[in-house]
């Protein structure tokens, strides 16, 4: 039978503090500099150094974490591997999906750091997981805390039936957070990302983008692509 392999890359609040490795460095510094005076951005000091505390950032996060990515990719490539058959992405990371199946001709890092931009220009907002809650009961809190409160949260992200991340306005997170654990979520834990991803925050900063990827050249992919599914709830 056939090796097949499939490639999935990682989306925002993955990133951490020298995740721009000594060998990705050497091998591919050319890609680094280049990246780095696209967008202005000292790559090697932000992702190594962070001396701002502008990782954190979605503006930053996100070209570094496409970055990033696309090393790895560029590093599997060259391993004596088969060829992946298969590339998705979660949220951010199917960017990166893109540029690794050719839909997107080249790194394009200006996509991204737009896309981080509207997103920062969000309501202010957080996301937290909860873990160990049923998807029908985590809906219920975040509805009855936008009743009672007349505020933004919802489930953003189902990763798996016991895994769901939940966005919205800081207080309304919070206050799920601790309704969740109340009703016997194992866990519920903040996440590391400086916007409120797949909420009703971001319905304005989408349209805006969207009005951008309309000027982005996106071909037919030379992979197989899995994508993600969105659903938008009224």
């Amino acid at each position: 039978m056939p090796k097949e392999i499939s490639l999935i890359f990682p989306g925002q609040g993955s990133q951490h503090i020298g995740m721009l490795t000594p060998d990705l460095l050497l091998n591919y510094k050319d890609i680094v500099t280049k990246s780095s005076d696209l967008l202005s951005i000292n790559f090697i000091e932000l992702i190594n150094e962070d001396p701002n505390n502008l990782l954190n950032q979605s503006s930053f996060t996100q070209p570094a974490i496409l970055l990033i990515s696309y090393l790895h990719f560029l590093n599997f490539k060259n391993t004596e591997l088969a060829a992946a058959t298969l590339v998705a992405g979660h949220s951010l990371g199917e960017y990166s999906a893109l540029v690794a199946s050719g839909s997107i001709e080249d790194l394009n890092s200006k996509l991204v750091r737009r896309r981080g931009i509207l997103m920062e220009s969000a309501s202010k907002g957080s996301m937290a997981a909860i873990m160990g809650l049923e998807k029908s009961i985590l809906e219920g809190l975040c509805t009855n805390e936008q009743n009672l409160n007349n505020s933004t949260v919802s489930c953003a992200n189902l990763n798996s039936p016991m895994q769901i991340v939940i966005a919205g306005t800081v207080d309304a997170v919070t206050n799920v957070c601790n309704l969740a654990k109340e009703a016997g979520a194992k866990r519920a834990i903040l996440l590391n990302v400086s916007a409120a991803s797949h909420c009703m925050l971001m319905q304005k900063p989408a349209e805006e983008f969207n009005n951008y990827l309309n000027k982005i050249s996106i071909c037919m992919p030379n992979t197989n692509i899995l994508q993600n599914l969105i659903l938008i709830i009224y």
